[in-house]
């Protein structure tokens, strides 16, 4: 089997489907998804450009026109459409001021200056990775800080995890693929008699490795872009990315009054305590308290709740030291309404029931 033409094949797929979903992440009314998609139509060029490169090449204007400089447009798209999630205002011409004179002077180069080109090609393309996997790296490092400082409080827990994730993949990647190929080019430039088996071994063995491995990134790459559109969005992210404005503004006064209500009056234990009551002592909607607890602590507010109940029932058991209570009077003061809730609840949680904890806790006394 013929595995080049093969991954040619599967390239050529790849960037059909690229551009199939670029269509529609244009279609959206999200900002950050338009970056995305103009983004994932250099994918979907890079992708079809290698597939049809024997094609291309005997057309040299269009060959200049989706060559290798493409790849330095990837960084700045990449970064603000991280931005974009937290500031749909920010200005986008200033990233693209590099990019697009760095274009025109590579065209430049290859078109007018065409014999030049020709003579020091593969050392043009060199430096050309070189800059690119430079490039990528300092936008990574502003991306991976802007993460950090201006998205950890504004996203769900979910919704930061999964643009971190591909935010660090891609660039990684990115930079990996770059700086491989321009060290493998200025080996076989100007060490190919001093490291003849790096050369004539591991150099192509690389580059296998780099072609065999792009289709792989491809497919991870779709995967994500299938999650960005709504109706798989609204699956795996369920109400949205973003925290709500109440949160956003007033964050740490908001989790210092929760804190103070439930684990310091430990208003819990009153049977009659309920989200409601929360939302209108912190200030903020029932709905949003709601998603704080789901997204941020990954549990209900009544499971949180009953984990609390539980809790002080263990400590009144251990307190009780001349067996006073019984185990249903325990259950009343840590907050406890009904039995039959308090044994199902105790049970889920620690494994046994009440009386055989309490059986457990006092037997080497």
């Amino acid at each position: 089997m013929n595995w080049p033409e093969v991954f040619k094949g599967i390239q050529l797929c790849i960037g059909f489907q690229l551009l199939l979903i670029a269509f529609f992440l244009f279609a959206s009314k999200q900002k950050r998804n338009r970056l995305l998609g103009v983004y994932t139509v250099f994918i979907c060029i890079s992708s079809l450009s290698s597939a049809l490169y024997p094609y291309l090449e005997k057309v040299p204007m269009i060959a200049s026109l989706f060559g290798a400089h493409l790849v330095i447009f990837h960084a700045p798209l990449l970064f603000l459409y991280i931005k974009s999630l937290n500031d749909r205002n920010s200005v986008t011409w200033v990233h693209f001021a590099f990019p697009l004179l760095y274009t025109g002077v590579y065209l430049v180069l290859k078109i007018y200056f065409s014999s030049f080109f020709s003579t020091y090609g593969m050392e043009i393309l060199m430096a050309h990775l070189f800059i690119a996997a430079l490039y990528t790296a300092i936008y990574f490092y502003h991306g991976s800080r802007y993460f950090k400082i201006n998205l950890n409080d504004s996203l769900k827990q979910k919704a930061f995890k999964k643009f971190r994730w591909f935010y660090v993949i891609t660039n990684l990647h990115a930079i990996l693929l770059y700086s491989l190929m321009a060290v493998s080019y200025l080996s076989y430039l100007y060490f190919y008699e001093n490291f003849p088996y790096l050369n004539e071994h591991v150099v192509p063995d690389l580059f296998a490795v780099i072609v065999y491995i792009h289709p792989i990134t491809s497919i991870i790459f779709i995967t994500y872009l299938l999650s960005e559109t709504h109706s798989l969005q609204s699956l795996i992210l369920r109400k949205g990315i973003t925290r709500s404005a109440s949160f956003n503004g007033n964050r740490n006064q908001i989790l210092s009054s929760i804190k103070q209500i439930i684990d310091v009056e430990k208003r819990y234990k009153d049977p009659e305590f309920n989200l409601k009551q929360l939302s209108n002592e912190v200030g903020v909607g029932i709905r949003e308290l709601a998603e704080y607890f789901n997204e941020e602590l990954s549990i209900s507010f009544n499971d949180y709740i009953h984990q609390k109940k539980v809790e002080e029932f263990k400590k009144l058991v251990k307190a009780d030291e001349e067996n006073t209570y019984s185990v249903e009077g325990m259950a009343q003061l840590a907050g406890f309404k009904s039995k039959a809730t308090f044994y199902r609840i105790f049970k889920k949680l620690e494994g046994v029931t009440p009386a055989k904890y309490k059986e457990c806790l006092v037997a080497p006394n």
